[in-house]
């Protein structure tokens, strides 16, 4: 968590300041790692963290020590250093894009989730879901799952657009790469 933008405890500091102490253990991040994932995986939590950032967001130092990293990643990783939606195509992607458009597939095909959103009223969905590779005549979606697939959270997300599409009448396949 980056300082300056969390409120913490008087408890939480004393346990930073003896962790601090201590030294950073690869075992002592490894422990911390697991325990924010598993925390993070938490919607009540989540939802306490974003309030949190989002009111820390309006005081103009933490706002600025935010666009202040958020430039050294630009400068770092480009503009879209995340990757995806708009994002320029990977060279796996284009890789793929020169054997699949001639069979038809249309790269970054977005399929509308509206047909499905009444009867699915329990799941949260997009509007519509961007696939990597869409055949639309045929139904099927090609999802090219990098390194960034393999987290639990993307890992959840990935499944619940997969369950999404097919009850949309899709056959999705996934395909894993480095």
């Amino acid at each position: 968590m980056p300082s300056g933008v969390y409120q913490r405890t008087a408890d939480q500091l004393k346990v930073i300041k003896a962790n601090l102490a201590k030294g950073r253990l690869p075992e002592a991040r490894k422990k911390a790692t697991k325990k924010l994932k598993k925390l993070g995986l938490d919607p009540e939590w989540r939802k306490r963290v974003s309030k949190a950032t989002k009111k820390a967001m309006n005081k103009p130092e933490v706002r600025q020590k935010h666009l202040a990293g958020l430039a050294l990643a630009w400068e770092k990783y480009g503009p879209r250093f995340k990757g995806g939606k708009g994002g320029s195509p990977t060279e796996m992607a284009k890789l793929f894009a020169s054997v699949l458009e001639p069979l038809g597939y249309v790269m970054e095909y977005a399929i509308s989730t509206k047909p499905i959103r009444k009867l699915m009223p329990d799941i949260s969905m997009r509007s519509e879901y961007n696939v990597d590779f869409g055949h639309p005549k045929k139904k099927i979606a090609i999802e090219l799952d990098g390194p960034c697939h393999n987290s639990m959270k993307r890992k959840a997300i990935d499944e619940k657009k997969t369950l999404v599409l097919e009850n949309l009448g899709w056959k999705v396949i996934r395909i894993k790469h480095k």
